[in-house]
């Protein structure tokens, strides 16, 4: 269990948690990845992923000078809903890891149907914003 959520870390590697994930729903809910890519950071450290009872995500943190982002650089869900079922628990974690910001680019257009004001749309990413010392 990741920060008191459902989240733990993938027990399988990224390809089986994406292939489990594609037997019990076939749509990937973020924009087309690079599989090598994403191989490369789970190696190096730079991802990892995450294991959820609605899916999976591979999350990734950025630090730039003035933020700190925790990116979904690929999420899956095992069923409809997934992300928004998900989505207190995903903010729980990026506050614990420290970051301000939490983010992704979805495949699908709708996402502004689903989130609520807090998100903002810069072109295709969404942000929300995460206050230190504020849970959701």
């Amino acid at each position: 269990m990741i920060s008191g959520t459902r989240f733990i870390f993938a027990p399988r590697g990224v390809r089986e948690a994406i292939d489990r994930a594609a037997k019990k729903n076939r749509r990937l809910l973020l924009q087309d990845f690079d599989l090598g890519e994403i191989i490369d950071e789970l190696r190096d450290g730079r991802a990892f992923v995450l294991e959820h009872p609605n899916g999976i995500v591979v999350i990734e943190l950025r630090i730039s000078d003035n933020r700190t982002e925790l990116f979904v650089r690929l999420a899956a869900g095992f069923r409809p809903g997934a992300f928004v079922s998900a989505e207190a628990e995903m903010i729980s974690i990026a506050q614990d890891m420290g970051a301000s910001v939490l983010s992704f680019i979805p495949a699908r257009r709708g996402w502004e149907r689903l989130l609520g004001p807090e998100w903002s749309k810069h072109g295709e990413r969404f942000e929300r914003l995460i206050p230190s010392g504020q849970k959701s």
